[in-house]
C-alpha cells in the first residue's frame, strides 16, 4: 500500500520555508530551527548593494565612456580631407565605409594621407625628486639605536627624525610615486592617441614635429631611457628613416648606421610597400631634442641622429607612372628641415654651416617653379615668422646672458617665430616665391605647404606678399580669413600655407593632424588638413580606472553571491530537499514492504471469521501505524539536517 501524501506536503513544507514549526517538540531540536530561521542579512543586503551599483552604474557608464575613448574618432567625425562634391567625396563617410565591406568600392582619391604628431614630449626622470625613495629620516631613526649619544639626546633626535618621515618623507615618496604612475600613464595615453587615429584613419605616412623628448638638458643615459620609451611604448612596431631611403641629404653627423649611403634610385613609388612606409617616422629636431640655436651642440645632435634618424634630409615620391604618358608622373618632394639654427648667435657653427648647405643643395635639385606636377611638403619645428595676434605665440626671442649649462654666451635661448628674414629666406629658397612678377613663374613658386609643432595651441595661416605693393613684405592671416578675402587664388598675392600642428599632450586634448594631398581635374596637386582631438589625460584616467573599479565589483559580486548561495538559506534549503527526497525514497521502499509482510500475516493468520468490513478495518488501521512511523523518521531526518552553519 502506497504511504499518504500528507507526509510529504509537510516535508515540502519545511523543506520550501526553511521552517518547521508543524514539527512537534519533541522530535525537533529548536535551536536548530532558530539558525535555519536566521537569513543572513549582511552578505544579501551587500550582494543587493553591489549588484545595483554594478549594474545601475558602473556597467553603463564603463561601456559607454570607454566605447567613445576607444571609437572617439568617430565620434568626432575624423578623417583625411578628400575632394569632390559626391557623397564618397566626404572625409568621414569616406573613413567610415573604409572599415565596411564596401571599402573596395570606394575609390581612393587620396594618394599621400600624412598624420602628423606634434610636440609629444616625453618627460622622464628628471622630473622626479631624486632622493624621494631614499627616506634618510627612517634610517636616521634606526640609526639613533647605535648611537653613543646620550639618552635624551638619542630620544629628542629619533623624535625629530619620526616626525620628519611622516610630514617630509612619506609626502615626498607619494610625490614620487605618482609622478611615476604619471609617467607610465603619459606614455600609454599618446600610445593610444595615435593607435586610434592610425587605425581609424589609415595613413600612408606619418611624420612627429619636433620634441619628440621632453628636454635637451638631460644626459646620455636619461635620453636612451626616453628614447627607448618612445619607440617601445608610444610607437611599438615603428622605425626610423634610414639613410638608405633618401635622396638629399648632408653627410652624417655621426656614423651612418650599417654604413649605409644616401638612396640611388631617384624616387620612391607611392602605393609601393605601403605598409612599410606607414610604420617609418619621419622625425622632426625639436628644441626640446637638441636644443636652440645657443645650446645645440655636436654632441646633441649626433645622439638624435642615431635614435631618431638625420636632422635634414629629403624624400622623394611620384605616383605611379602611365605607359602612354611622355610627361613625368606627378611628383611629391618631403623635406626635413633642422631650423633650429638658421638664426643667430649659434653655438655649433658647423651645425648652421650644414643646414643652410642643405637648403642650398636642396634648392639646386628642386624642380624649376613652372613644372605644375610637382608639391613640396616642409616639415620643421619653430613656425615662420608672424606679427603678434596672429597665433597664440607672439614673436620672441631671448638669449643667454652667459655660458649657463654649457650654452654660448649671448647665444639664442628661446624662441617662438624663426626671425622675418630667416621665414623669408624659406619662403624665397625652398619654395621659389618672390614679390617680382617678373621672376619665372610669375613669381607664385612651387606648391606646397608647411607643417611645423613648437605652438603648443597650434596655428593655421597662410603667408603672402603683394606683388603689387610699392613697398612688398610678407604677411600672414588666419587660413579661414585668407579664403573669405579670396587671397590664395589671386594671382598677384602669391603664398603658401602654414599649418603649426596643435600639441598631443593630454593638456591639449591629444590632437593629431590629418593632411591629405590629391590630382585635380589639371594634374596639378592640392592639400587639405583638419584635426582630429581626442579627449584630455585626465578623462583618459578616470576611464580606466572607472573600468578596474568595475572589474573589481563584479568579482565581489561574484564572490559574495557563492557565499550567499552556499552559506545562506537556499544552500539549507538543497540539502533539506536532498534528505527529504531521500527521506521519501526510504518510506515508499519500507511502505511496499509493509503491504508485503500485510499480505503474508493475512495469509498465514485465521481471518475467515471475519467480515469484509472487519477486513479492510483491520488493514486501514495498519496502514495508520506505518505511517505514523514512517513520519516520526522523516522528522527526525530534517532535524538533523536543519543545522544551518553561523
Amino acid at each position: 500500500m502506497r504511504p499518504s501524501r500528507g507526509w510529504f506536503e509537510l516535508s515540502g513544507v519545511a523543506c520550501h520555508q526553511i521552517r518547521c514549526s508543524s514539527l512537534p517538540p519533541d522530535t525537533t531540536d529548536t535551536t536548530t530551527h532558530r539558525r535555519a530561521r536566521r537569513a543572513p542579512l549582511f552578505p544579501m543586503f551587500l550582494l543587493f548593494l553591489l549588484r545595483n551599483v554594478l549594474f545601475f552604474l558602473l556597467v553603463p557608464f564603463s561601456l559607454v565612456s570607454t566605447t567613445y575613448l576607444y571609437y572617439y574618432p568617430l565620434f568626432h567625425g575624423c578623417g583625411f580631407p578628400t575632394p569632390g562634391s559626391s557623397i564618397f567625396s566626404n572625409a568621414f563617410v569616406r573613413t567610415v565605409l573604409s572599415h565596411t565591406p564596401l571599402s573596395p568600392a570606394v575609390p581612393a582619391t587620396s594618394p599621400f594621407r600624412l598624420l602628423a604628431v606634434g610636440d609629444p614630449q616625453l618627460e622622464g626622470s628628471s622630473s622626479l625628486d631624486p632622493t624621494a625613495a631614499s627616506l634618510t629620516n627612517f634610517h636616521a631613526f634606526f640609526g639613533t639605536l647605535n648611537s653613543t649619544e646620550s639618552l635624551l639626546q638619542r630620544t629628542r633626535t629619533a623624535l625629530h627624525a619620526n616626525i620628519d618621515f611622516w610630514l617630509d618623507d612619506l609626502p615626498r615618496l607619494a610625490r614620487y610615486g605618482i609622478k611615476r604612475l604619471d609617467l607610465w600613464g603619459n606614455d600609454l595615453y599618446l600610445a593610444h592617441v595615435y593607435r586610434t587615429v592610425r587605425w581609424w584613419s589609415r595613413p600612408t605616412h606619418v611624420t612627429v614635429l619636433g620634441d619628440l623628448l621632453g628636454s635637451q638638458w638631460i644626459d646620455d643615459e636619461e635620453f636612451e631611457w626616453r628614447s627607448d620609451r618612445f619607440w617601445s611604448r608610444v610607437f611599438p612596431d615603428h622605425e626610423k628613416i634610414s639613410d638608405d631611403l633618401i635622396h638629399t641629404t648632408m653627410p652624417p653627423i655621426a656614423v651612418a648606421d650599417g654604413g649605409q649611403e644616401p638612396r640611388s634610385q631617384p624616387f620612391h613609388t607611392i602605393g609601393e610597400d605601403a605598409k612599410t612606409w606607414s610604420t617609418r617616422l619621419m622625425n622632426v629636431p625639436g628644441n626640446h631634442d637638441i636644443g636652440y640655436a645657443g645650446d645645440l651642440t655636436l654632441e646633441r645632435a649626433s645622439r638624435f641622429e642615431r635614435a631618431f634618424g638625420r636632422l635634414n634630409y629629403a624624400l622623394e615620391f611620384r605616383l605611379p607612372s602611365d605607359p602612354e604618358s611622355q610627361q613625368q608622373a606627378p611628383t611629391l618632394r618631403v623635406v626635413v628641415l633642422n631650423n633650429m639654427n638658421l638664426d643667430t648667435p649659434v653655438y655649433a657653427p658647423t651645425l648652421q654651416t650644414d643646414t643652410y648647405n642643405f637648403i642650398n643643395t636642396l634648392v639646386g635639385s628642386s624642380y624649376p617653379v613652372e613644372h605644375s606636377g610637382v608639391f613640396t611638403v616642409l616639415l620643421t619645428h619653430i613656425p615662420l615668422h608672424k606679427v603678434h595676434g596672429v597665433c597664440s605665440d607672439g614673436p620672441l626671442f631671448d638669449f643667454h646672458e652667459s655660458g649657463e649649462n654649457g650654452s654660448f654666451p649671448h647665444g639664442i635661448r628661446e624662441q617662438n617665430h624663426l626671425s622675418d628674414a630667416a621665414s623669408r629666406g624659406v619662403l624665397e629658397s625652398i619654395f621659389g616665391k618672390s614679390s617680382s612678377p617678373v621672376q619665372p613663374g610669375g613669381g607664385r613658386g612651387r606648391k606646397g605647404i608647411v607643417l611645423t609643432g613648437h605652438d603648443h595651441e597650434g596655428c593655421d595661416v597662410y603667408h603672402f606678399i603683394n606683388q603689387t605693393s610699392p613697398d612688398p613684405k610678407w604677411e600672414a592671416h588666419r587660413w579661414p580669413a585668407a579664403q573669405a578675402q579670396g587671397i590664395p587664388t589671386d594671382p598677384s598675392l602669391p603664398g603658401l600655407r602654414e599649418v603649426t600642428v596643435r600639441s598631443v599632450m593630454g593638456d591639449f586634448s591629444g590632437n593629431l593632424g590629418l593632411m591629405s594631398l590629391w590630382l585635380d581635374d589639371v594634374g596639378e596637386w592640392q592639400s587639405g588638413f583638419s584635426n582630429c582631438r581626442a579627449v584630455r589625460a585626465w578623462v583618459w584616467w578616470v576611464v580606466h580606472v572607472v573600468d578596474c573599479i568595475a572589474l573589481a565589483v563584479a568579482a565581489l559580486w561574484g564572490a559574495v553571491e557563492f557565499y550567499a548561495s552556499s552559506a545562506g538559506p537556499n544552500g539549507s534549503k538543497r540539502r533539506v530537499n536532498r534528505v527529504a527526497r531521500a527521506g521519501i525514497r526510504a518510506a515508499s521502499m519500507r511502505s511496499r514492504s509493509a503491504d508485503r509482510s500485510d499480505m503474508g500475516n493475512s495469509s498465514g493468520s485465521d481471518t475467515s471469521t471475519l467480515s469484509s468490513g472487519q477486513k479492510k478495518s483491520l488493514r486501514r488501521k495498519r496502514s495508520k501505524q506505518s505511517m505514523r512511523g514512517d513520519l516520526g523518521a522523516g522528522r527526525r531526518q530534517l532535524s538533523d539536517v536543519l543545522e544551518v552553519p553561523e
